[in-house]
């Protein structure tokens, strides 16, 4: 009766691989046993049996292979975010900095000038006032710099509706269904999704240059329900 090396777990025959863990079934459990537990089973191990020379180079090409899936990660394009949701966004976020930043300074004002009184000693009140006072300026020019950050990108919102629309009005007139589907195969409804929004992606871009990776992808995934239903 075949055996599995690593659950010890016995099978009937004709049975060649364990079931829990995937490894080759053995005939005998005893005999196999010792070879198996000498398979190393962590990075550690594996390099522990190497020689100077193979570690080195075996730890090198690891360093490789980790810096390339880094530098892949910085350059795959991140989610896209429409303009006019960042400038929203922006806007709320400094208007609430400044209402909260101006209160903040009227309230240290108040207390600067005794009107709201704090009963501490002389020190210990101007510390407090300096502390809360450094914050609350802080946060007004944080409120200033967002309202800023909103304005420019309110103003990129509305080129990005600029482009959208000639986007739109171009597929409209240039991308059918018969002509994207001309050279893809009839395949699963998941695939055919993405070799059709590739060959989109290939058509638009052919004709407007230099348009942000993400942005496209959006815009694709926007209108493809117009073409295909």
């Amino acid at each position: 009766m075949p055996w599995c090396p690593k659950c010890e777990t016995e099978y009937r025959d004709g049975i060649t691989v364990c079931a829990d863990c995937g490894s080759v079934l053995v005939d005998d459990l005893s005999s196999s046993k010792t070879e198996f537990e000498t398979v190393p089973q962590t990075l550690e191990e594996i390099v522990l049996n190497m020689n100077e020379e193979e570690a080195h180079a075996f730890l090198e090409e690891t360093r490789k292979e980790a810096l390339e899936r880094r530098k892949q990660l910085a350059e795959s394009p991140g989610l896209y975010v429409e303009s006019s949701k960042k400038a929203q966004d922006f806007k709320s976020g400094g208007f609430s900095l400044l209402f909260v930043g101006g209160l903040g300074f009227i309230f240290v004002l108040l207390v600067l000038f005794n009107i709201i009184p704090l009963h501490m000693n002389l020190f210990s009140k101007y510390l407090v006032i300096g502390v809360m006072g450094t914050m609350f300026i802080l946060f007004i020019v944080m409120g200033f710099l967002s309202i800023k950050s909103y304005k420019k990108f309110e103003i990129k919102a509305s080129e990005e509706d600029n482009l959208t629309q000639k986007l739109t009005e171009w597929c409209q007139e240039n991308l059918k269904k018969e002509k994207i589907d001309k050279d893809i195969e009839e395949t699963s409804e998941e695939l055919l999704y993405f070799q059709r929004s590739e060959k989109m992606k290939e058509l638009i871009s052919n004709k407007f240059m230099n348009l942000d990776s993400a942005f496209l992808d959006s815009f694709i995934d926007d209108i493809y329900p117009d073409i295909f239903g």
